[in-house]
C-alpha cells in the first residue's frame, strides 16, 4: 500500500520521477489502479507543472509503443462537448473539476489530458481548460463559442470555459486546425510563443511546435498575424506565412490540403526534402532522427500515409529511398527514440 502522500524527496530514476511515482503511473496507465492510487496521483499532478509534464510524456510514450486499447473506439468529440456543457452550467466548477479528474485519469494517454485552474484577470470565476494530445494521437472538439478545433499530436490548447466579452482567445502549443465561428465584434485569437493569429470567421492551420518556427496556412477568409507590438501581416486564402528565426516569408500554397491533411488522419509528403520529412515525423511521434550525410538530407520524397505506425513509416522510407535507420536510443522510461540515418 502507498502512504497517503508520495515522498517528494525520494531519489528519482532516469525518467525524472521517484520509483514510487513511476510504479503508480504504470498502474494507472494499465488500468489496475484503485481509488487510493488515483487520489494520490492526482495530488502529485496538482503539485507542479513539471509533474504534469512528466506524466504527459509517460502517457504519450505508453500510447505510441504500448497502446492498451484502440483510441478509435473512443468518441472524444462527444465526450469533450459534454464536458464543456457541464462546465458552462456548473456554478461550483472546482467541485466538478475535482470529480472529473478522478474519473478521467485512466483515459489520459488515449484521448486527452485536462487540467483546471482558476481563471485569471477579469474572469476570476471562470475555469481555464488545458487540453493535451499524446504522440501519435489527435482529437476534435468544439469551443465555448461553437468554433471547431482539431488538435494534432503532441499539442496543448488552453482556453476559458466561457469566453469574455471582448475577445475569444486560446493558447496553442503544437499544431491546431481552426474553423472559427463568424463574429466580427469579438476577434478570435490563437496565441503562440511568437505570434498571435487574429480572425473573425475563417478556417486556418497553425503549426507552432517550436518557438523559432511557426507556420500559418489560410484556407478561407482573412487573418492577421501579429509578431510583437510592431509587426503585423495579413494573409489570404491559399497563402502560408512562415516564421523562421524571426524572418517572415509569405508563400503561395499550390495545395492547402497538404498542410491540413493531418486532421483527416493523413500525412502527405510531396517533393519534400528528407530532413523536412524527419522533422515532421518528430513533431507527431516521440522519435528523433540524425541524418549522417548532409547531401543525402536533400533527397526529395513523395508519400502519403494514413494510419500507419511510426515503425511502418520508417520501414516504408527505408524501402523507397533507400536508406538504413539504425536505432541508437530505445525510447524506454519515457524517453524519445533516436535513429541514425544512413544512405544505402
Amino acid at each position: 500500500m502507498y502512504n497517503d502522500k508520495i515522498d517528494m524527496d525520494t531519489k528519482t530514476n532516469t525518467s525524472g520521477t521517484s520509483p514510487e511515482v513511476d510504479i503508480l503511473m504504470k498502474k494507472v496507465l494499465k488500468g489496475t489502479a484503485d481509488r487510493n492510487d488515483i487520489s494520490i496521483l492526482r495530488e502529485w499532478l496538482s503539485a507542479s507543472e513539471d509533474n504534469q509534464r512528466l506524466f504527459k510524456q509517460k502517457c504519450a510514450v505508453t500510447e505510441v509503443f504500448e497502446p492498451i486499447f484502440n483510441p478509435d473506439d473512443i468518441d472524444t468529440e462527444k465526450a469533450l462537448s459534454k464536458i464543456h456543457r457541464q462546465m458552462r452550467k456548473s456554478v461550483a466548477w472546482r467541485k466538478f473539476a475535482s470529480h472529473f479528474a478522478a474519473a478521467v485519469i485512466p483515459l489520459l494517454c488515449v484521448a486527452a489530458l485536462y487540467f483546471f485552474v482558476p481563471g485569471r484577470g477579469a474572469q476570476e470565476d471562470v475555469a481555464v481548460v488545458s487540453l493535451s494530445t499524446p504522440y501519435g494521437g489527435m482529437l476534435q472538439t468544439v469551443l465555448p463559442d461553437s468554433s471547431r478545433v482539431w488538435l494534432n499530436a503532441n499539442s496543448t490548447l488552453e482556453y476559458p470555459a466561457v469566453f469574455d466579452m471582448d475577445e475569444r482567445k486560446v493558447i496553442l502549443e503544437g499544431e491546431g486546425y481552426f474553423e472559427v465561428r463568424a463574429d466580427k465584434a469579438h476577434p478570435f485569437i490563437v496565441s503562440t510563443d511568437n505570434v498571435d493569429v487574429v480572425a473573425t470567421g475563417t478556417a486556418f492551420n497553425v503549426n507552432a511546435y517550436t518557438k523559432s518556427s511557426v507556420d500559418v496556412t489560410l484556407l478561407e477568409g482573412l487573418v492577421d498575424v501579429k509578431l510583437g507590438d510592431n509587426r503585423a501581416f495579413t494573409i489570404r486564402p491559399g497563402e502560408k506565412l512562415s516564421l523562421k528565426d524571426n524572418a517572415v516569408e509569405i508563400l503561395k500554397e499550390s495545395s492547402n490540403h497538404k498542410s491540413c491533411s493531418w486532421k483527416n488522419g493523413v500525412l502527405i509528403f510531396d517533393n519534400d526534402r528528407l530532413d523536412i520529412v524527419f522533422a515532421r515525423l518528430s513533431q507527431i511521434y516521440p522519435v528523433d532522427f540524425i541524418i549522417k550525410d548532409n547531401a543525402f538530407a536533400q533527397t526529395r520524397y513523395h508519400a502519403t500515409f494514413g494510419g500507419e505506425s511510426i515503425y511502418d513509416i520508417i520501414h516504408l522510407l527505408e524501402i523507397a529511398v533507400p536508406m538504413r535507420c539504425i536505432p541508437v536510443k530505445n525510447g524506454q522510461d519515457g524517453q524519445r527514440m533516436t535513429y541514425e540515418v544512413y544512405p544505402e
